[in-house]
């Protein structure tokens, strides 16, 4: 007699072992079927997969090749489990698929934003993501009022730039606590105030605690990638939050991503969960106007142009009681042939001047 395996070391198809069993004996699926008492389709089935072997089955078989019946029960049960154990595994991947699409995951957890590990299991990731993003399940639509200022020709990722505005969410969250109400005729008429603090570089250190005394809150969050953001601002706990990422290190961006998100604060567009065209420049042209009146700022280019020399930019921005960096900055953005070679030295950088508790 040909005996089997006791057991198989990997999950093997009831139906081979039973293939394998007729070979040795030189037996046909019908050779079966007759000495079994069964129809030749019942037993091609079996061997097939289509049909298991139930108890009934198991005594036959076992009758038939000398064999324990409760061997082809076992081995029928632990292909069942085999079989369970792929189709929970092809559903984690799909979990695991849907996880990745909802958010930038792996970026999350290596800057600890979630609370997990990579090994963490999938339950547990799950209820992290939805914990961190306000929704109840995977695949929902996280609720988010917010203005972003990023490069839209770049192609962001949305699902990037959410988990980054809900990162701003938990630390605002604390920040906004502490502040006094928010005021918009305090913030518009505040406007020339901050200004003054844009003469110098250091005038960026006293920013977060001049919009602090406003009821706005403020903080900076390094960019997540495919983001390609410079700032935002949304509602939190009643209170407008500004955030900034830095992601270019420099006084003319700081100013003109500043100036940009509370210009929305003062519109009142903020609350809405997507900008259109027309808000952001809308935005865009009262940040220009504060940064450098439009008529004066037109008198310097007719006066200055080509040569456009360092002393002039010095000159106009002590008149203007802006940092030198800010009128460069305003150049290259609306003078074409300025280029972006002249006066970088007036770029500085300012993340240096931001106390280190407003970096997470």
């Amino acid at each position: 007699m040909h005996k089997p395996t006791k057991g198989p070391a990997r999950a093997v198809p009831p139906g081979q072992l039973i293939q394998r069993e007729l070979d040795g004996r030189g037996w046909t699926q019908n050779d079966l079927a007759e000495v079994m008492g069964r129809p030749a389709q019942v037993i091609s089935e079996i061997i097939t997969g289509k049909k298991q072997i139930t108890a009934e089955t198991a005594i036959e078989l076992g009758e038939a090749f000398g064999v324990d019946a409760a061997f082809w029960s076992t081995l029928q049960s632990n292909y069942n489990l085999h079989l369970a154990r792929q189709q929970k595994s092809a559903h984690d991947v799909a979990r695991r698929s849907q996880l990745h699409s909802a958010t930038p995951l792996l970026e999350l957890i290596k800057r600890g934003w979630l609370g997990i590990t990579r090994k963490s299991p999938i339950d547990e990731q799950e209820s992290a993501v939805c914990a961190f993003l306000g929704i109840s399940s995977i695949g929902a639509r996280a609720e988010l009022s917010i203005s972003f200022r990023s490069s839209e020709h770049r192609g962001p990722d949305w699902s990037a730039k959410v988990a980054w505005a809900k990162r701003v969410e938990h630390l605002a969250g604390p920040l906004v606590k502490k502040l006094p109400k928010y005021s918009k005729a305090a913030l518009e008429k505040a406007i020339p105030k901050l200004l003054k603090l844009a003469t110098t570089e250091a005038g960026v250190a006293q920013v977060p605690g001049f919009l602090a005394k406003l009821g706005i809150g403020f903080l900076v969050l390094p960019h997540l990638p495919k983001t390609y953001l410079d700032g935002a601002i949304l509602p939190v706990h009643g209170h407008p939050v500004v955030a900034m990422s830095l992601r270019y290190d420099r006084i003319d961006n700081f100013w003109f991503t500043l100036l940009h998100e509370l210009a929305h604060c003062l519109r009142g567009d903020y609350v809405f969960i997507e900008q259109n065209g027309e808000d952001e420049d809308g935005a865009d042209a009262q940040a220009t106007s504060w940064l450098i009146p439009e008529a004066a700022f037109k008198a310097f280019v007719k006066s200055a142009a080509p040569e456009f020399a360092m002393s002039q930019i010095e000159t106009f921005a002590a008149e203007m009681e802006r940092h030198p960096g800010i009128v460069i900055g305003q150049l290259q953005r609306r003078v074409p042939d300025f280029g972006y070679a002249k006066g970088r030295n007036a770029l500085v950088k300012i993340r240096r001047q931001l106390a280190p508790n407003s970096h997470s």
